[in-house]
């Protein structure tokens, strides 16, 4: 697509100078002398100089070739110089950490002269033939922000009128849009309800179906509407208001004028505005309080409608959480595609195509906007071979195709790093499962995200995703409570988009894509290469790749591999993530471009010595490298690692590592180089910690080495012990080791485990320490007998408690006269399991007005969970929506009162023996699912001759008993 090469330009140019820091540059200036500062510098000039021209290019290459290929060489120079500035960086930085000698520095400064300043001179002498063609093709600097008349020639405009016979699938959601429109809210003079949706998605006509609905006419005493689209203008978005009030032209030039027209038609009125298609959170929180300005003059229960793609923007303007518009089913589609690819609707008299047409519905996947324009296309054709063609071809990337410009108008309001971010994805296969922290190192490692300030290079790139999430670029489909984290994926209309974008820069080799890759390419990703494939030599062609992406389940053999390695000089990721491979070639040393280097899943033993020379690798991923053997002892070398992932293998002398933001796990042990003191310099770490091998550690003062109290990056940290049951040891300074290992007070999550200590550390009971912890993980405590008092006011944030395998534990809290639950007030879950002398719960739980789940499993000392049953000051809380009670073997009942637990919806009774009924006043009515398994006495009542508990259980719809 044309239009694609001026978006990867701009980017490309900001990080062709973005990373380059002053203090980089001064660096090189110390190595190699003032020279490349000059040149430097000449380059950055030159660059800037044609900056100014590129907005301009940007319009003219839709109606010129000429200046489509004169951006696609600026994009070529500019990848170059990048290339070169980063092998003078890394050149420097490699001279700097050998101290090289006074003969070595000379020969370094004639080297740099004969070579790498020949090459800075050459791309000099390309930018200045781009600067003259510039001139030549009348290049100017554009004053108007660059997308004047283009944005005007695609502006979308939308009107309130809907063919409702046109409208599929949307009645629920009508409903619920008509139901807050109907609903006043008589504190307020208006509010506004956003509709968010990705392009395609039917936003509009959502929006044009309710505001014809007779309820809504009939509630509203005016109704008004205009399409808002890129442009954010607010005497032309005034002026469409008027017109649609009055039903005549309204052209006026004043904003004044305007405002005081439509204060006129809105005075004492309850309205109905709706604001279609919205765009641009920038101008928005501009201009939002100028446009909004005469609507304070309309009655009370006034309501706003907001269209819009952007998150933002519904969060920006609405004082209501978003109605987020889905994707159609099937069934649905199906019904919409018929009525355009079928007179009258009818398909049954074409069966040979209705078959072919189901298949096709499924490509467009839920979006009506592609479902109609295919189906309109369809409506001209009736030969199979035609509709075979359509099901075959790749229509929805045509730009006679409505769907992809409605979708590139999203694509072109992102800023350029953005553009460049979402485009990347295209070397994905479709339906990929994206991990977001993956996804953003990646792009780190390509040079798409730009230093800003002290910010994180890691934070920067989770905020570009979260704005590309809320712009609907990518949808959340799962968030997983196992794998603590959310899969994302990106629409199929959005995939295809991104390849049209990315063009020749991102490709993709799957086993039965029989495709050609241009030797241009950039990023390239070849899954599933089998026997029959393009030749894995062929590689070697792809010298300007940065980003290298091969999984193959055949074995790679590896002198292929190292021949491709050689010529791969520009590689910035490196990707054989469950390739077939169990050695990795010398010749990966020679990449010293290479920033992220991923060998999960593979056979490896061993890494060769020849990866200390990757002066520039931030990311390193060993994950389930389980024949792995060890690390280089060079290891430590590589200064600019952030991220490291390896299981099982100790990391020698990581504290030399002082970029590492990232460290899962850290085992101490008595060998040099994996004490605890390594973790010192660490002070960038963030997100997890878990250290094990705690037993090592001999007192409170090797303890404090670790400094984990000036880590404040961390928000969950997991402590670990080791011994076996019948051990004693650390007894008498496990309390020292823990008191040493105080965290930052922003820490979130904390874990104990295996602790032999006899009191919980001080820094736990001082009042500013963990007060942002939300949830504490108490495992295999040998000593612990109750919970300390201190909880219920010291942890106020605390919503997660779980105590396990605490075998001294009789009581949650110690035993005296005035002693109620002690726990936080926050707490919505909480589980205890395996404690085997617990005899009871405390008193006083029915005040935790905030627990929502409640588990207790394997306490066998537990005769009833409370000591007194008719005692007020015993029972749960009424806002316990889940109760689980698992193989508390001696458990002989369930508390009464449990009729009055009205939040009840899931109730666990498992393998408790003991139990022979339920409670005499019977269950909550809004019980709505009830497992009973391994309670023989329990079953037996449930028997169909024996009635006893049918009433307490009748209107459970629910109910499973094994």
């Amino acid at each position: 697509m044309a239009e694609m090469v001026q978006m990867f330009v701009s980017s490309v140019l900001g990080a062709l100078f973005g990373n380059l820091t002053e203090s980089a540059i001064q660096e090189m200036k110390s190595i190699w002398g003032v020279g490349v500062e000059e040149e430097v510098e000449k380059l950055e000039r030159k660059v800037k100089l044609i900056q100014g021209v590129i907005e301009d290019a940007e319009e003219k290459q839709f109606h010129s070739k000429a200046v489509g290929s004169w951006l696609r060489e600026l994009k070529n120079i500019a990848y170059d110089a990048n290339d070169i500035l980063d092998d003078v960086a890394s050149e420097a930085q490699s001279s700097k950490r050998q101290k090289v000698g006074a003969v070595r520095y000379i020969s370094s400064i004639f080297q740099y002269e004969r070579g790498i300043a020949r090459e800075i001179r050459e791309i000099s002498g390309r930018l200045d033939v781009i600067v003259k063609e510039g001139h030549d093709l009348h290049l100017e600097i554009r004053r108007d922000g660059g997308r004047g008349s283009q944005i005007e020639q695609e502006r979308r405009e939308t009107s309130s009128l809907v063919d409702e016979s046109d409208v599929i699938g949307r009645q629920v959601d009508k409903d619920k849009i008509i139901q807050l429109l109907v609903s006043d809210d008589d504190d307020k003079l208006y509010s506004v309800i956003p509709i968010v949706g990705m392009g395609g998605v039917g936003k509009t006509t959502l929006a044009q179906f309710v505001y014809n609905d007779h309820r809504v006419k009939t509630h509203f005493e005016l109704r008004v509407w205009a399409c808002v689209s890129d442009d954010f203008n607010v005497l032309r978005i005034t002026n469409a208001l008027v017109e649609s009030a009055s039903g005549s032209n309204c052209d006026l030039s004043n904003l004044d004028a305007a405002q005081r027209c439509l204060e006129k038609k809105l005075n004492r009125q309850k309205f109905l505005i709706v604001l279609d298609d919205v765009w641009g959170e920038n101008q928005i929180h501009t201009h939002w309080d100028t446009l909004r300005a005469p609507f304070g003059v309309g009655a009370k229960g006034s309501k706003i409608i907001i269209t819009t793609r952007d998150e933002w923007v519904a969060r920006m303007l609405g004082a209501i959480p978003s109605h987020h518009l889905k994707v159609l089913p099937d069934t649905d589609c199906w019904e919409l595609f018929t009525r355009r690819a079928f007179a009258g609707g009818i398909s049954n008299a074409f069966p040979e195509l209705e078959e072919i047409g189901r298949q096709i519905v499924k490509k467009c996947k839920g979006l009506p906007l592609a479902v109609k324009t295919v189906g309109g296309i369809l409506s001209y054709k009736r030969t199979v071979s035609e509709w075979e063609r359509i099901l075959t071809s790749e229509i929805w990337k045509d730009d006679d195709n409505k769907i992809l410009p409605a979708l590139r108008l999203s694509y072109c309001h992102l800023p350029a790093n953005q553009k460049h971010c979402f485009a990347y994805c295209a070397k994905f296969p479709k339906d990929h499962w994206f991990d977001k922290d993956v996804l953003v190192r990646q792009w780190m490692a390509t040079g798409f995200i730009q230093i800003k300030g002290s910010t994180l290079l890691e934070d920067i790139g989770g905020e570009i995703f979260d704005d590309l999430l809320l712009k609907s670029f990518f949808q959340c489909i799962h968030q997983s409570v196992f794998l603590k984290t959310s899969i994302y994926v990106m629409h199929d209309l959005m995939h295809d988009l991104a390849e049209s974008v990315s063009g020749d820069e991102c490709c993709r080799m799957e086993d039965g894509m029989p495709r050609s890759i241009p030797e241009m390419a950039r990023h390239l990703s070849w899954t599933d290469v089998k026997e029959g494939s393009m030749s894995l030599e062929a590689l070697s062609k792809f010298k300007r790749l940065r980003t290298l992406q091969l999984t193959t389940p055949s074995s790679i053999d590896n002198q292929i591999l190292n021949d491709a390695l050689m010529e791969l000089r520009c590689l910035r990721v490196l990707d054989l993530n469950g390739s077939a491979i169990d050695k990795l070639p010398d010749s990966i040393g020679h990449l010293k471009h290479l920033r992220y280097l991923d060998l999960s899943g593979t056979k490896i033993e061993r890494l060769p010595e020849s990866v200390t020379n990757l002066c520039n690798l931030q990311i390193l991923v060993l994950k389930s490298c389980w024949n792995l053997k060890g690390l280089p002892k060079g290891i430590t070398n590589l200064v600019n690692l952030r991220n490291i992932f390896v299981e099982w293998v100790p990391l020698l002398g990581i504290g030399k590592l002082t970029s590492l933001q990232t460290l899962p796990h850290f085992k101490v042990c008595e060998e040099s180089g994996c004490q605890i003191g390594e973790l010192k310099n660490l002070s960038n770490i963030k997100g997890r910690l878990e250290i094990s091998g705690l037993e090592h550690v001999q007192n409170i003062e090797e303890a404090k080495e670790a400094n984990l109290k000036d880590k404040k990056y961390l928000n969950e940290l997991s402590l670990k012990w080791h011994r076996d049951d019948s051990s004693q040891d650390g007894r008498n300074n496990d309390d020292g080791v823990l008191e040493g290992l105080q965290p930052h007070a922003n820490l979130k999550k904390l874990h104990i485990k295996s602790y032999g200590g006899v009191s919980f550390p001080s820094w736990m009971s001082h009042h500013s320490n963990l007060t942002l912890l939300t949830t504490l993980d108490i495992s295999a405590f040998l000593n612990l007998k109750s919970l300390p008092k201190w909880m219920q006011s010291l942890l106020p944030c605390l919503k997660e408690l779980k105590i396990k395998d605490c075998p001294q534990l009789h009581s949650l809290f110690p035993d005296d006269e005035n002693n109620d639950h002690g726990l936080p007030t926050t707490l919505n879950n909480l589980e205890i399991s395996s404690c085997p002398n617990l005899k009871s719960l405390p008193k006083g739980m029915q005040s935790l007005t905030s627990l929502t789940n409640f588990g207790i499993t394997s306490c066998p000392q537990l005769f009833s969970l409370f000591p007194d049953d008719n005692n007020n000051d015993y029972g749960l809380p009424t806002t316990l929506v889940t109760l689980f009670i698992w193989g508390c073997e001696n458990l002989k009942s369930l508390p009464n009162g449990m009729q009055n637990l009205t939040s009840l919806n899931d109730l666990h009774i498992m393998f408790c023996p003991e139990i022979s009924s339920l409670p005499e006043d019977g269950l909550p009515t809004t019980l709505t699912r009830l497992y009973i398994n391994g309670c023989p006495k329990l079953k037996e009542s449930f028997q169909k001759n024996n009635r006893q508990d049918w009433p307490k259980k009748q209107h459970i719809p629910h109910l499973f008993v094994t």
